[in-house]
């Protein structure tokens, strides 16, 4: 028998009320009583148990934010203690006498590179407007990294401008 939510026109109703103003099964039995439907609190329990509501594309899309939104929290925590790990190098004074260090310095500086590069993708797409501009965020960089020889210091910065040459030219292809 086909489910009595799935096939009633109020479902997007149904479903809105449920994800995003947390109806209870009475409160949508009620609602479903006040739109002229019968429709049981047992009806939409197991709509919802049995996800249904999943294929909805309101549902969908609420999800895949949420999940994005996690994602972002992630990387931008990440990234603090990327930070954090990098003023502890800085600080110690036998850095640019061994090789291994340096190293893991780039490296940690490559990775900062990237998860700000996925930051910035991740924001686009979600159409969120990032708490500081590209080019505050490569101040921060530079900043962070104002101890390092000159030679390298151009590499980072070299970098950072590569990443914002391609952010403009993907940007500008959509």
């Amino acid at each position: 028998m086909p489910c009595k939510v799935c096939q009633s026109k109020y479902r997007l109703l149904y479903e809105k009320k449920y994800v995003e103003d947390k109806y209870t099964y009475r409160q949508l039995e009620a609602l479903a009583k006040e739109m002229g439907e019968k429709i049981s609190k047992a009806t939409f329990n197991r709509h919802f148990r049995e996800g249904h509501h999943i294929e909805n594309p309101i549902v969908k899309e609420k999800e895949s934010i949420s999940q994005s939104i996690k994602i972002i929290d992630e990387i931008t925590e990440n990234l603090k203690l990327l930070r954090d790990m990098i003023s502890k190098m800085l600080q110690d004074e036998s850095l640019f006498e061994d090789a291994k260090k340096i190293g893991a310095l780039k490296n940690l500086l490559s990775e900062i590179r990237l998860s700000v590069k996925e930051l910035f993708e991740m924001q686009k797409s979600l159409d969120i407007q990032p708490q500081a501009s590209k080019e505050e965020l490569i101040e921060l960089v530079l900043f962070l990294v104002s101890d390092l020889d000159e030679k390298t210091l151009k590499q980072v910065k070299h970098k950072l401008e590569e990443l914002m040459v391609y952010e403009t030219r993907v940007r500008n292809l959509r």
